[in-house]
């Protein structure tokens, strides 16, 4: 019996050893969640227009962040819990002007709108996380509102040396 436990706890020791601690796929002051990373900037507001290169700026593969399920919403409004609104990746341009993209390229297979919500002519979006419905997103002005923002990355493309 003693042999068997102590074969199990050194398959365990071999296990741990080679998986990644969470907090090592991350850079420091991103959150990790389902395989990426997230960057919230806090009090650090910007317009629209400039998050794609605030992103950059933080790591080279980074970008406005992309909501495709509500598990990713709440975990982002947690990130943010009763602070203001923040930015997302999401807008839509003057071509047509009744669809919205993520700047990422993936496609728009969910949304959170607010009822009423998007308002014409507010052509980029951000989460609410501090009011009525958090976790509900509104549109807004793209280069007149400040707001801060969030970023992702691909855990797998964060080497955290």
């Amino acid at each position: 019996m003693q042999l068997v436990k102590l074969t199990l706890l050194l398959a365990v020791a071999q296990a741990l050893k080679h998986a990644p601690a969470l907090d090592q796929e991350c850079p420091d002051d991103w959150s990790y969640f389902q395989g990426i990373c997230y960057y919230y900037s806090h009090g650090h507001v910007v317009q629209w227009v400039e998050v794609a290169s605030e992103c950059t700026s933080l790591h080279p593969s980074a970008q406005p962040v992309s909501i495709h399920d509500s598990a990713t919403d709440d975990f982002l409004t947690g990130l943010a819990f009763r602070r203001r609104h923040i930015w997302i990746g999401l807008f839509r341009d003057q071509v047509s002007p009744n669809d919205f993209y993520w700047l990422d390229g993936s496609d728009v297979d969910y949304t959170a709108w607010y009822s009423g919500y998007p308002l014409d002519g507010y052509n980029c979006a951000y989460l609410d996380s501090y009011s009525g419905e958090r976790g509900r997103w509104i549109s807004g002005l793209c280069t007149t509102e400040e707001q801060p923002y969030f970023c992702q990355v691909n855990s797998s493309r964060v080497t955290n040396n």
